[in-house]
């Protein structure tokens, strides 16, 4: 990271997501909504999101369990 708050401007700006960077106005807990812009905005590859496909495959070979799965548009 080189702090050049891309990242920041791109939750505010971009998702209009208020206050995430300001975690005194939110009891000390980010407001994040997991959409990916801070990750896609960084010029330099320093964060990345996290692959959680093991978890849903096993989710779905579970036969104890109910899977209802939702999608959302992909991060451009």
């Amino acid at each position: 990271c080189k702090n050049c708050t891309l990242c920041r401007r791109a939750c505010a700006d971009v998702m209009s997501v208020l206050d995430y960077y300001d975690l005194d106005a939110n009891g000390d807990v980010p407001v994040c909504i997991h959409c990916g812009q801070c990750a896609a905005a960084c010029p330099f590859d320093s964060m990345h999101a996290k692959s959680e496909l093991e978890k849903v495959k096993a989710a779905l070979a579970d036969p104890e369990k109910i899977v209802v799965i939702q999608t959302a548009p992909a991060v451009r």
